[in-house]
């Protein structure tokens, strides 16, 4: 299984906002702007997970009961799902998915 592919970044150098004469210094904004590499040169690590459901259902003269437990993401491990850099593009890591995540549930149908 792989993970979806995206576009890093290389590098990213310093500018300065405004640098329009007609600007104060002080109304100057510092920021950076990241210098992309390959298109979809690299990949986010693989997600899986384990998802499980129990479904028990009493059936009666004029409606039905169903309970239920599901468990999402039953071995806990915590998925990469995106990238993200530090203010000045020079560090990053995985943001990552949910961790274990139990529901449970009571559903009535007439």
């Amino acid at each position: 299984m792989h993970g979806f592919s995206e576009t890093p970044e290389k590098s990213c150098p310093k500018r300065t906002l405004g640098e329009d004469r007609r600007k104060e210094p002080s109304e100057r904004i510092d920021d950076y702007t990241p210098i992309y590499s390959s298109k979809y040169s690299t990949r986010v690590p693989a997600f899986h997970q384990l998802d499980i459901r129990v479904d028990k259902t009493w059936i009666y003269n004029k409606w039905i009961l169903t309970a239920y437990i599901d468990l999402q993401n039953a071995y806990n491990r915590s998925n990469p799902e995106q990238l993200e850099y530090n203010y000045n593009y020079q560090k990053s890591q995985y943001t990552t998915g949910l961790p274990i995540y139990p529901i449970l549930g009571l559903r009535g149908e007439l």
